[in-house]
């Protein structure tokens, strides 16, 4: 949780996400329009301005000030992304030409970007690589990093299956066409990836998590993407999700009414799964933990 250890303007940041690469630590901060490159000794220190003055990275410290380099987007981004094994950064933008008010137009075009971490470093602008298609307004993904298959969630309702094999900082032409489309029926803002049942977990505020088999929807076969999608019940509007994979379970944390939930609902993944189903159909318990957990897992 980097949350205490970054400070963010809360009206203009989307997310924080600490990903590790191979040879390169760094922090990713992403903002409304932009995101940075940090070294991991400052994690703690680092500042994100709004987007509209966002041209530097500030310490408030009693130290001399650092700058660092801002790579600006052209949308509002969700959750960024790794995948170390091929050197690639995945953003997904929500739209690319956002209205005054900050939303997205009804023209607005929705895609994943594609950086080479490489040459994205601490002090250096990151060159954008390729757009993937992503869906409409996208928030967040997962990876698969046994058949490099990238899921990625959008507000419509789906989840677009991306080839990661063609689709990366080296090779690009798969990019513009994904392997398929997987319709769940309520907006998802956040995903979680267990690589022992092959699950992907999708948090929804319509009230419901839903349980994805990808078993057979990657980049081996794409069989299996037009199964139906089970969901569990939870009313109180999850807009969170994390896993414990040793455990075998999901958390997902409930924004509430009007954003003023305070509760992490807890679901057995061991029974609630891409291949089983049987507790899919239980009321998750909640544990109670303080005023709004928005994006908090």
């Amino acid at each position: 949780d980097l949350n205490h250890g970054v400070g963010v303007d809360a009206r203009h940041a989307k997310s924080l996400r600490r990903n590790e690469m191979k040879g390169t630590r760094v922090v990713l901060v992403t903002t409304a329009l932009a995101f940075v490159v940090a070294p991991p000794g400052a994690s703690a220190l680092w500042t994100a301005l709004p987007a509209r003055t966002h041209t530097s990275i500030t310490r408030p410290s009693g130290r001399a000030a650092h700058r660092r380099r801002v790579t600006k987007l052209g949308a509002s981004p969700g959750n960024p992304i790794v995948n170390p094994q091929t050197h690639t950064l995945y953003v997904a933008l929500q739209c690319r030409n956002p209205n005054t008010n900050g939303t997205c137009r009804h023209t607005a075009g929705h895609d994943l970007e594609v950086f080479d971490t490489k040459n994205c470093k601490p002090g250096v602008r990151c060159k954008l690589i390729a757009k993937a298609a992503a869906g409409k307004s996208p928030l967040d993904e997962v990876i698969d990093p046994k058949t490099d298959t990238i899921y990625v969630g959008d507000a419509a309702g789906t989840v677009t299956v991306v080839n990661g094999h063609r689709c990366n900082a080296v090779v690009t032409k798969g990019c513009r066409k994904p392997i398929a489309t997987i319709k769940t029926g309520g907006s998802i803002y956040a995903l979680a990836f267990d690589p022992k049942t092959r699950t992907v977990y999708a948090a929804s505020p319509s009230g419901d998590v839903f349980v994805i088999d990808v078993r057979k929807c990657g980049t081996a076969t794409s069989k299996g993407c037009r199964a139906p999608v089970r969901k569990v019940k939870d009313p109180l509007g999850p807009d969170g999700i994390a896993l414990d994979i040793a455990s075998d379970t999901v958390y997902a944390a409930n924004a509430g009414v009007n954003g003023s939930g305070h509760t992490v609902s807890v679901i057995n993944g061991a029974s609630c799964n891409g291949a089983k189903r049987s507790g899919c159909g239980q009321t998750p318990r909640r544990v109670k933990v303080g005023n709004n957990p928005f994006w908090d897992v």
